[in-house]
Parts: structure tokens; C-alpha cells; sequence
């Protein structure tokens, strides 16, 4: 989609080069470039301020920026996915106001979603489905391309970090969804973000009346196996799964592990190990109201 817009602007510039002849072109050209290059100033700033992101400051700069840079053009694939994953980053890890929380779950959920839906393979899918809304909605998700699966991700990472501890008929409405992408992603990227489907069916599972745990201990056991050096793998699990097979032995098992590591082992990831040993920390001094 992104290519095909590309293209046709190539094209378009070079008509209009054309038409207002040679001795202009290089103003032309500068004017188009220089404009181009304003525009990608901010998504730049918002990129900057990520890779800062375990301080506060510089995530919520980071989000300024990216805003902006969506605003500009929502319907480019990295600035949709960046924007997205620092919603979720921000919502779990810095914003302490439940309320704010939320609004940045579905706003990371929202602008991932106003992307996926304008991808040619999710309105391939959708179109083809001949049923109801709910119906081609599950098409479009099961007929993403492979270019387009990280952002199907960080939707629906946003969307179970939101209705995780919403009323269960929000988390059983949304479960075919939330399957349909995930099994997508496996089939595409099963190792994405240190096994991350793997973790978020875990939390799903936990979270569900009517399924059976031994989902959501497979699952967690998965994504720990696939990405043993993410600390939220060991949290998620101490935190979802544990208080509801009321098994505190393993629970600070896991949350004494992770403790005793070092966050900046895994650059990449270093802010959110470092968070995840935050929010452990939290749930040990909590869990005599978890274990009761």
C-alpha cells in the first residue's frame, strides 16, 4: 500500500517537473525534498526519545512526536507500529493512573487498527468474507501479510493489557479476535518479541471462565522457553496465572528469579526488564492479599 503511494507521487513529481521545465527543476525537486525531510523530523524526535525510553521524560516526548507523526501520515507501516508499542510501553510501565492507563491501551490498540484495516491483504480479506460485520472482521485479521504482522501484534497486545481486568464479557466477546490474530502472527513470526503471542495467550487463558489452566501454564511455559531473557514472561505469569492456581511457592519463585538478574543483559530490552523488576517487586509486597 505504502509502495504503491510511493510510486504514483514518483510518478506525479515527475510530470510536474516536466511541465514546469528544466531550469526549475532543481527548485522543484529541493521544494518537494526539503518539505519530505520536515516531515519525517518528528517521527525521528519521537525514534530518539524511544530509545530513552526508561526515562519518563523522554518516553512522553517520545509520544509528543510520534503523535505528530502519525498525525502526518497514519498510514505508514514503522511510525504505526512504533506508536503503538509506546502506548503499550508508556500504560504499563510509567502512567500510574489506572483511568490514563486505559486511554493509552486504546489509543496504542486504535492507531495500530486505523493501520492494519487500510492494508490491502486486511480489505482483501475482509471483502471476500460474504457474512456478517463480525464475520469479515475475522477475514480481514486471517488474510494480514506477513509485512504488516508486527503491527497486528501490538494491537492486540494493547487490546489484552486493556480488557485484562475488564468485566469478562469484554474478554469473551473479544476472544475470537484476539485468537484469530494471534494464531496469524504465529503462522508468520511465531518467535515475535521473545515470544510474545505465547505470553499474551497465557494471560488470556488465566483470564477466561471455562478454559482450562493447563492452556495458560503451556502457554506461559512456551513463551519463557522462546524468550527466556524477557523478565515480563516470569511477571505475567507470577501475576495472572499463579494467584488463580493459588500456588505462591512458584509465584515468588518467579519473582525472586527475576530479581536477582541483570535488565541491561539484553539491550534491546534493557527498559523493559528494568521495569518488569519494578512491577515484581510490587507484587511481593502485595501478595499476601494475592495468596489469601
Amino acid at each position: 500500500m505504502a509502495i504503491k503511494k510511493k510510486k504514483i507521487e514518483i510518478h506525479l513529481l515527475l510530470i510536474l517537473c516536466i511541465g514546469i521545465g528544466c531550469s526549475n527543476n532543481n527548485n522543484f525537486l529541493n521544494m518537494i525534498i526539503n518539505k519530505r525531510a520536515s516531515r519525517n523530523v518528528n517521527f525521528e524526535r519521537g525514534k530518539e526519545n524511544w530509545e530513552k525510553r526508561a526515562n519518563k521524560n523522554n518516553i512522553y516526548e517520545s509520544l509528543k512526536y510520534l503523535t505528530k507523526a502519525i498525525n502526518e501520515n497514519g498510514e505508514n507501516l514503522e511510525r504505526s507500529k512504533l506508536m503503538s508499542q509506546a502506548c503499550h510501553f508508556t500504560a504499563e510501565y510509567i502512567e500510574d493512573d489506572e483511568t490514563k492507563s486505559d486511554s493509552l491501551y486504546l489509543l496504542g490498540k486504535d492507531t495500530a487498527w486505523s493501520f492494519i484495516t487500510k492494508t490491502d491483504s486486511y480489505i482483501e480479506g475482509f471483502n471476500k468474507f460474504s457474512g456478517d460485520l463480525d464475520g469479515k472482521k475475522i477475514a480481514g485479521i486471517d488474510n494480514i501479510s506477513e509485512n504488516d504482522i508486527e503491527v497486528l501484534f501490538w494491537w492486540v497486545k494493547n487490546y489484552v493489557s486493556f480488557i485484562a481486568n475488564k468485566p469478562v464479557t469484554e474478554r469473551l466477546s473479544a476472544r475470537e479476535e484476539i485468537e484469530t490474530a494471534l494464531y496469524k502472527i504465529l503462522s508468520q513470526k511465531p518467535d515475535f518479541y521473545f515470544g510474545g503471542c505465547h505470553q499474551i495467550f497465557g494471560i488470556l487463558y488465566a483470564r477466561l471462565p471455562g478454559v482450562e489452566l493447563n492452556k495458560s501454564i503451556s502457554q506461559f511455559e512456551t513463551a519463557i522457553t522462546k524468550g527466556p531473557d524477557f523478565f515480563g514472561n516470569y511477571v505475567a505469569r507470577a501475576k495472572y496465572l499463579y494467584p488463580r492456581v493459588n500456588d505462591k511457592d512458584s509465584f515468588e519463585k518467579d519473582i525472586n528469579y527475576i530479581l536477582g538478574l541483570d535488565p541491561s543483559n539484553v539491550p534491546e530490552i534493557g527498559p523493559e526488564n528494568l521495569m518488569e523488576q519494578e512491577i515484581a517487586k510490587k507484587l511481593l509486597q502485595k501478595s499476601s492479599s494475592l495468596f489469601k
